[in-house]
């Protein structure tokens, strides 16, 4: 599901943690710079954080210190949320291709598919 919601709106009503009360005491750990705009939702497996970005990589990084650990470059623009499952990270890339990618390395599994690329509003 995008956004959260069917309706895509990221309203996470289980979310207890933060209220207006306490959002202003929080520090930033860490930041990182992609080389273009991310629109993907991260996937967050094992203490790394992966991610696409419109400079066409999929982006593998430490989630406790946002230290890169690998990038990947596919044929055009990563917009859709990876997955990671049993140590391969997929992802799915402009150019019509889904990537199977080793989770720990980013080295290509030796998967790359193409697939019809569907819309769905």
């Amino acid at each position: 599901m995008f956004g959260y919601t069917a309706a895509g709106t990221r309203d996470n009503t289980a979310e207890k943690t933060l209220n207006p009360s306490n959002v202003g005491t929080l520090v930033k750990d860490w930041s990182f710079i992609a080389g273009n705009a991310v629109q993907t939702t991260p996937a967050i497996m094992n203490g790394v954080i992966y991610f696409g970005s419109n400079d066409r990589k999929l982006y593998a990084l430490n989630a406790s210190t946002g230290k890169l650990i690998w990038s990947y470059t596919t044929g055009l623009d990563v917009i859709g949320s990876p997955a990671v499952a049993n140590g391969v990270a997929y992802v799915g890339s402009n150019d019509k291709k889904l990537y199977a990618l080793r989770a720990s390395t980013g080295n290509c599994s030796g998967r790359i598919l193409p697939v019809q690329m569907l819309w769905v509003p």
